[in-house]
């Protein structure tokens, strides 16, 4: 996904490149809403390789549904 760092930048770089437990491994309501847009822009995004597409997929599954949570209550997401 590197090479997509600048169509999905929060994606590359605050959910696949975090290292938990820093100042920076959580996002905050405003970066959730804006991973929220770069989620529903993912859905035409496709990998080459057909099984880390579908893993992707089920990753993006859960994430949407995190996300939904998080802009529910008004809360960050902690990594």
């Amino acid at each position: 996904m590197l090479p997509h760092r600048r169509i999905f930048p929060l994606f590359v770089r605050k959910v696949l490149g975090c290292k938990p437990q820093t100042q920076f491994s959580h996002l905050t309501v405003k970066q959730v809403e804006q991973l929220q847009f770069e989620l529903a822009r993912m859905k035409k995004f496709h990998l080459s390789d057909r099984k880390c597409d579908n893993e992707l997929r089920y990753y993006l599954g859960q994430l949407k549904q995190l996300v939904r949570a998080a802009l529910k209550f008004q809360q960050p997401i902690a990594m």
